[in-house]
């Protein structure tokens, strides 16, 4: 019956698990009665020829057959199995029994396998051996063997995979054969034990199914590639020539069991049924013949992807979970439900998509051309240029279908460089028998207070629940309070705060107790009136030329764009309004409020203009929109004046910087001239816009004709910065401009403009300087001369800059009265509340440097005084702050003015020479008072550093200078002395 047994047992492991570890030696120890009687060693048995014997201690019982039948079975298989039992040995003696196989051959990677058990439960203090000898030697000489393994009692049960069986239970033992003893050899099971008391003692050893065979030799080198989402293929290197193994797959964080699942083919191995999004492990053992296995081998962990964008799977970016998505994606996918009644649900975890430059796009179908559920952002720099797209850090939506068909579309837009890491979202499929929420929610009519609010609704309800909330704010949930009910569509939102940034929800309401859930947010901002100039009750003052002094503007009469007005409100302190054009806003936000209007020509034009209307306590009725009033003013006499003025960018090392020269006829009548440009002696002209210039050894000079009443040209200039150490930071550079060539000209001052600027390291382009530069030489500086600011701005952002204002507030050394605006790029509203300034761009729409890298700049250039009794080491600081639009001020650098010592070896003041008269036609008295000594020389210059006059050998303290032969214009007189020192002064030629 063991036989029979045996067969079916190989012949099921021969059929299924081929390999190579086929057993080359059997015995099972049936078809036996036990071995010779003694003092015969050998025992016969179907394998060969075995042999029992003992050491000198034990005689009496050796190794035999046990064929008992018990529960637990005595035998692992068959009837037979062999036993070594106990006996009485004598206090203190060691017996070693010894059942020892035939002369076998080893195979390749050759084992020892067994199955063996225990009789007795506890441990007796039996050692159990298996020991080897070489083929040279005779099987029964003891001192021949070495040991290969070693048992205690627990250990004999103790399994491969180190599980510990009950001691009546067969367990089977592996021992590896070395090669160092021969391809032949003896190998004993020895039972050994040594008698610790008067008595009887030890425990018995059940042997059976011995076998040699090859060892099934471990997989290594386990790999995983995921293949879908809940699918990976296994393999590893199958060194044992297998085509069966065990494996078992199991989460990262179970413990394996030993138990997997049997796979019989070639690699890979395809596991399915996994989780998505899931951490595994799996583990595997070679199945070879015989029953014969190798060890366990693992962990080798894995991971699954998301499920797709399906019921109950996921939608990721193109890098899923780990990675940053691609550049230029163009990507669409549509999400429909697979039962009848469904729709789907996209609900984000996660998102990060680069701003203004990338975009999802959602659609409320199963198509792109589907409706677009928008968010307010604009194209941005998205491919394409569609608007209404997704990008930024806030997690979007939850998106719900309400089309017919249940679908949703995404379609992904990214550019050629910087990529995000994406987003996650669950995707769900809901049944429709709830209240949809409204869908493509947009806001128009955006004032200072209110908003017009559209969407589209997807119910047949006729109420909705609307919702304001800061930019920013939580998404609300169903218990969120705050909520307006309307039962219009379109709603107009009123009681906003100005100038505030909002996310708008709107749900539907169904019925009482059956609410929407909140639509996805639009995201808009409530205007500042005054920054746009769009209040809806406003004062327009209006100062024009009253050509036919009838006091009323006609329709050809032209604004004077000269001067400022004042206002009061309510009899408060004065608010002084400048502007470049002739018209001055007034916001009026309370119509309680009442207004004193008044005008003025500037001091430098009161020989030429005149005027004398105001208005006191006039109120603005509610939602009357713009109420004009209108300063007339009267031309007394004719002029001529013509203006020149500079802006640059900063020098720095190495790099070209932008200048632009302007010049202006502020007077009524055409005029020709000409603009003198020059430049210092480091730098260099790499271009100028202007055609027809004449080039001059320090710049270029232009004729220019036909300059009409009121207008401004522009020349622009491109100058190269000479790198370090031609320059270094900290140098000064000074440019000019002059105004010649012009007959009868009144104001000679403003034919000039000289900027001194310091060489910087770095660039910002929103920034102010003063054109005298960081220090100013006291003694070249009196009280009625001026600082001249300019504030530039660059709009570095994304998009067009819709309206632009700058706050500079003066310091208290500066004299606000006699501020004077000098320029600017674009037309402007300048208001001065005491010593703040603060410059209203209305409706710029400022094109971004990455759009327009000329038209993205603009400036506002002023002149002041600083108020009297500056002395050496006092500083004027000046910062400004610069706001686009509704974002964050930038604040510019902070300019600092230093008065410093003269740069001459004496401390003199104002007072050590005079020139007189000045301006002068034809004549000019020079003296000197007598701390200052003899004059000695007398050098007069132009604009340009040009000597056109001089004079020596004077040797008196007065002389009379002929300046008849000079041409109008402003001019340099220095005056040396006998003392050695030097003084210079300004003087101005009729």
């Amino acid at each position: 019956m063991k036989k029979q047994l045996l067969f079916s047992f190989f012949t099921f492991f021969l059929l299924n698990f081929i390999g190579h570890s086929q057993a080359t030696f059997f015995e099972g120890f049936e078809n036996t009665t036990g071995p010779s009687a003694s003092p015969s060693t050998e025992w016969a048995l179907q394998s060969g020829n075995w042999h029992v014997f003992q050491n000198t201690f034990g005689p009496t019982e050796r190794w035999k057959i046990n064929s008992t039948v018990a529960t637990p079975p005595m035998t692992f298989a068959g009837s037979n199995a062999a036993i070594s039992s106990v006996e009485e040995i004598g206090l203190g003696n060691t017996s070693e029994d010894y059942l020892t196989m035939p002369l076998v051959t080893v195979p390749t990677n050759g084992q020892l396998r067994f199955f063996s058990r225990t009789f007795t439960s506890g441990n007796q203090g039996t050692i159990y051996q298996i020991k080897i000898a070489p083929a040279t030697v005779p099987p029964t000489n003891i001192a021949a063997y070495t040991t290969l393994a070693e048992y205690t009692e627990n250990e004999l049960v103790t399994t491969i995979d180190g599980v510990q069986n009950p001691f009546n239970i067969y367990t089977e033992k592996v021992v590896d054969i070395p090669t160092t003893f021969g391809p032949q050899v003896y190998i004993s099971f020895v039972r050994k034990f040594t008698q610790t008391t008067p008595t009887i003692g030890g425990d018995r050893w059940l042997l059976d199914n011995v076998r040699i065979a090859q060892k099934c030799l471990d997989p290594f080198g386990l790999t995983a590639q995921t293949v879908t989402f809940n699918q990976v293929n296994l393999s590893w290197n199958n060194p044992s020539g297998s085509s069966s193994w065990e494996i078992e797959i199991l989460p990262i964080s179970d413990t394996p069991t030993g138990s997997g699942v049997v796979y019989s083919g070639t690699l890979p191995y395809i596991a399915s049924g996994l989780s998505p999004n899931t951490q595994y492990k799996y583990y595997v053992r070679s199945l070879c013949s015989d029953g014969i296995t190798s060890n366990w081998v693992g962990p080798m962990q894995f991971s699954t992807s998301f499920a797709p964008p399906v019921c109950g799977g996921n939608y990721l970016d193109s890098g899923q979970a780990t990675a940053n998505y691609s550049n230029n994606e163009d990507s669409n996918i549509t999400i429909c439900p697979t039962t009848p009644g469904e729709v789907v649900s996209v609900t984000f975890s996660s998102f990060d998509v680069e701003s203004n430059n990338d975009a999802l796009y959602v659609f409320n179908g199963n198509s792109s051309s589907s409706p677009q559920i928008l968010t307010s952002n604009s194209g941005g720099n998205v491919p394409g240029g569609l608007a209404g797209g997704y990008w930024g850090t806030t997690v979007p939506g939850p998106f719900t279908s309400s089309s017919p068909d249940g679908c949703l579309t995404f379609r992904f837009r990214s550019n050629a460089t910087i990529t995000n890491s994406g987003w996650i979202a669950n995707v769900n499929c809901i049944t429709m028998d709830f209240c949809m929420q409204p869908s493509q929610v947009t806001v128009t009519n955006i004032t200072d207070t209110s908003v017009t609010l559209n969407w589209v609704e997807n119910n047949a309800s006729t109420a909705w629940h609307i919702l304001a909330l800061p930019q920013g704010s939580p998404q609300p949930t169903a218990a969120t309070t705050g909520w307006i009910a309307a039962a219009t569509s379109p709603f107009v939102l009123t009681g906003l705060t100005p100038n505030t940034c909002y996310d708008f929800y709107i749900r539907s309401s169904c019925n009482p107790n059956d609410n929407s859930v909140w639509s996805a947010p639009v995201t808009n901002c409530s205007y500042d009136c005054e920054d746009y100039g769009t209040c809806s009750d406003s004062i327009m003052v209006v100062a024009f030329i009253d050509s036919n002094a009838n006091g009323i503007k006609d329709v050809t009469e032209s604004n004077f764009n000269y001067g400022y007005c004042t206002y009061s409100i309510n009899d408060g302190n004065p608010i002084y309004s400048y502007s470049n054009n002739g018209d001055f806003y007034i916001p009026s936000t309370n119509p309680a409020n009442s207004y004193d209007l008044s005008f003025f020509i500037p001091s430098y034009l009161t020989s030429f203009y005149s005027t004398s209307a105001s208005y006191q306590n006039i109120t603005i009725v509610a939602a009357s929109g713009i109420n004009y009033y209108y300063f007339p003013v009267t031309q007394i006499m004719p002029y001529i004046d013509v203006s020149t003025n500079l802006n640059a960018e900063s020098p720095r090392p190495g790099f070209t910087r932008y200048c632009e020269l302007y010049y202006k006829n502020n007077a009524t009548t055409t005029t020709n001239g000409t603009i003198t440009f020059v430049k210092n002696n480091l730098e260099t002209i790499n271009s100028v816009s202007q055609t027809g210039t004449v080039t001059t050894p320090n710049g270029f000079t232009y004729n220019y004709t036909n300059l009409a009443p009121n207008e401004t040209r522009y020349i622009s200039i491109i100058l190269q910065t000479p790198t370090i150490p031609t320059v270094n930071l900290g140098d000064l550079l000074t440019i000019s401009s002059h105004i010649s060539n012009i007959s009868g000209e009144f104001n000679l001052e403003n034919n000039n403009s000289v900027l001194t600027q310091a060489v910087i390291g770095s660039y910002d382009p929103n920034e102010v300087y003063e054109s005298h530069g960081p220090e100013i030489p006291i003694n070249n500086f009196t009280s009625n001369d001026y600082l001249n600011y300019t504030i530039t701005f660059e709009n570095t952002g994304t998009a067009n800059a819709e309206f632009i204002r700058i706050e500079n507030m003066l310091h208290n050394k500066l004299n606000p009265s006699t501020i004077e605006m000098i320029g600017s790029s674009h037309n402007y509203d300048l208001k001065r509340e005491n010593n703040k300034l603060t410059w209203f761009f209305y409706d710029i729409d400022l094109p971004p440097t990455s759009q327009n890298p000329i038209l993205s700049h603009g400036f506002v250039s002023y002149r002041i005084k600083p108020n009297p009794g500056f002395a050496i080491g006092d500083i004027i600081p000046n910062t400004a702050s610069i706001f686009f639009d509704y974002n964050p001020p930038i604040i510019t650098n902070t300019f600092n003015t230093e008065f410093v010592a003269p740069l001459n070896n004496l401390d003199f003041n104002s007072d050590n020479f005079l020139l007189y008269p000045n301006p002068a036609t034809d004549l000019v008295q020079i003296s000197s008072n007598i701390n200052f000594g003899n004059i000695e020389s007398i050098v007069i210059f132009d604009v340009l550093g040009k000597v056109v006059k001089k004079v020596d050998a004077v040797n008196s303290n007065q002389t009379n200078i002929n300046v008849s032969e000079l041409s109008s214009g402003v001019y340099m007189v220095e005056v040396a002395t006998d003392n050695k020192v030097k003084q210079v002064k300004k003087l101005v030629i009729k």
